[in-house]
């Protein structure tokens, strides 16, 4: 099954203040190919401790990247990261997905240091302790403000976000990925 349903090629962008990388994957009948890789530095000065400062030179950056390594593909897999992102085993009572969906922001809001109207929320139940009462919840949020500003950054560079992941969560799931076959 792939990564990205409906998707047959795709590119993971990483854009980090010292460097901007760029991989190229399609998908084949047994996993992805990869099919392009580029790196470059990003602009010097330009992201400072995770906050763009120069957003046109970032853009002329990528744009830049992708044309001299032949990058086509415009549909576009990213990451956000930092002190704008909350990871965070929580306990939960015990309740089927469809509820923890309608109550996740109440139980969010006893755990972020953010305000619960500006960040977006997403979870994963990782399974019930022995008691059966509870179960143990992966809550994950990020700031809406840096969220949008990844997506902005990527339209403005003439692309399309299909994905905004964690970087530490994209990692794992790349790692389960490619070594368990479990996900």
């Amino acid at each position: 099954m792939p990564l990205f349903p409906g998707k047959k090629r795709i590119v993971g962008l990483d854009v980090g203040s010292k460097l901007t990388k760029a991989v190229e994957m399609e998908h084949m009948k047994d996993g992805y190919l990869v099919t392009n890789l580029a790196i470059a530095a990003t602009p010097e000065g330009s992201i400072l401790e995770g906050e763009i400062t120069n957003r046109e030179e970032v853009i002329a950056s990528v744009k830049s990247l992708l044309k001299s390594y032949g990058i086509k593909t415009k549909d576009v897999v990213t990451a956000v990261a930092g002190k704008d992102v909350i990871i965070k085993k929580i306990p939960v009572d015990r309740m089927e997905p469809v509820e923890l969906r309608e109550v996740i922001r109440w139980e969010a809001a006893q755990h972020i240091p953010f305000e619960i109207d500006d960040v977006v929320l997403d979870f994963h139940i990782l399974g019930t302790p022995k008691d059966g009462n509870q179960m143990d919840v992966l809550l994950v949020a990020a700031k809406k403000e840096k969220v949008e500003e990844r997506i902005s950054l990527i339209c403005d560079c003439g692309l399309n976000p299909v994905v905004v992941d964690v970087d530490s969560l994209a990692l794992t799931n790349a790692f389960g990925y490619n070594y368990t076959n479990e996900l």
